[in-house]
């Protein structure tokens, strides 16, 4: 796409935006400064909002009684706890025996629906999309897919190569329950990965619409708007996530890399700092932040390797070593102060003891690949 098509996707999307929602600011689609960005965060007020139902609830008309069987059955019981604990901690393999097992139990239609759809997710987690889809199609002849599935749905299809059909299952969704935020912040995913920027826009700004105290939906906007040089846009984004929560580590990391992009170091840096500091907060998972983005920032200002080790060793110290994304940061530490050696040797440590997507695995072993060949990982950005 060239320079010119992108500007006017720019433009026709913030004039929808403009068009349906307010308090987004739009402040990146204007020549404005920093401080007229941080204005507009605090101008920022969250309205009130019913909340969405839950996504675990199987189709009523599939519901014998309001105990659903098999009661008293301690092996079903069991197997449903266990495999839900399993799919929480990346261990799909065991996710999808346990929920195996407790659909050849023969429990009501109502559970089955919920088994199938819960094991098409741990499928969908292991990238095996073909598998994924049978089940939520089985799950779709017992009766109708609940918005959360129908999106899990779409991700199977895109996986297989079907991006049109997977749009379908989007607008399935919708009919389904048009206020699930979800449906349009996994639709301007969607549309990012095919380029389509007016749609992005558009559907980030129509989640947050719907669902505004929603600190992380809030954040993977102002990412995407930091990727498109929208800069004061992502500090508007990252301003109004800390208003919303002042204890967030991540925001503090997406600011910093849009003032350094804006050559304000000493701000860029001062809010790596205050991430750091944060006392109610998850501190390991603060300092990993912080340390990822110190050891593979695109931005040099804010690379400092030596740092990196330090903040990603507590981290590591901090979770008993037991965070294998933890040690990938520390490994992406190492190589960027150049110790390669003990990059490999973590990164290695941290491959072996994790279960990840397999998308996600083929990119820790291309950084490990990387630190064998002396070369340091960076975020593209």
């Amino acid at each position: 796409m060239t320079n010119l098509g992108k500007m006017i996707l720019l433009i026709v999307g913030a004039a929808i935006m403009i068009g349906g929602i307010g308090f987004l600011g739009y402040i990146a689609y204007r020549n404005v400064t920093v401080g007229a960005a941080l204005s507009e965060a605090q101008r920022f007020v969250i309205p009130r909002r019913t909340p969405a139902a839950s996504r675990f609830d199987p189709p009523a008309h599939l519901r014998p009684h309001p105990l659903s069987s098999p009661r008293h059955n301690m092996q079903f019981d069991e197997a449903i706890a266990g495999a839900r604990a399993a799919y929480d901690a990346g261990d799909y393999d065991r996710a999808v025996a346990l929920n195996t097992k407790a659909l050849e139990i023969h429990p009501s239609p109502d559970l089955v629906w919920l088994l199938l759809t819960r094991r098409g997710d741990c499928y969908l987690a292991e990238n095996d999309a073909s598998r994924a889809l049978s089940d939520y199609n089985d799950a779709a002849r017992l009766g109708e897919l609940d918005s959360h599935t129908y999106i899990n749905h779409a991700l199977a299809l895109r996986q297989n190569g079907r991006g049109g059909d997977a749009m379908k299952d989007f607008d399935a969704a919708i009919a389904v329950n048009p206020n699930d935020a979800l449906i349009y912040s996994n639709r301007a995913a969607a549309f990012v990965e095919d380029g389509n920027l007016q749609g992005a826009i558009a559907d980030y700004a129509k989640a947050l619409d719907l669902n505004p105290k929603n600190v992380s939906l809030r954040l993977t906007y102002a990412e995407f708007c930091l990727r498109q040089n929208q800069t004061e846009q992502a500090i508007t984004q990252s301003t109004i996530a800390l208003k919303i929560n002042p204890n967030t580590a991540p925001a503090y990391v997406i600011r910093a890399k849009a003032y350094d992009q804006m050559r304000l170091h000493s701000e860029a840096l001062a809010d790596l700092d205050a991430a750091t500091k944060l006392t109610k907060v998850d501190k390991a998972a603060a300092l990993n932040a912080v340390a990822w983005c110190r050891a593979t920032c695109s931005h040099t200002a804010l690379r400092d390797g030596k740092r990196a080790i330090a903040e990603a060793t507590t981290a590591c110290e901090l979770s008993h070593w037991k965070n294998s994304y933890y040690v990938d940061t520390l490994a992406a530490a190492y190589a960027e102060a150049g110790d390669f050696e003990e990059a490999v040797k973590f990164e290695d440590q941290a491959i072996t003891a994790a279960h990840l997507r397999h998308e996600l695995l083929l990119k820790w072993k291309q950084r490990l690949a990387f630190y064998q060949q002396h070369k340091a990982y960076h975020d593209e950005m």
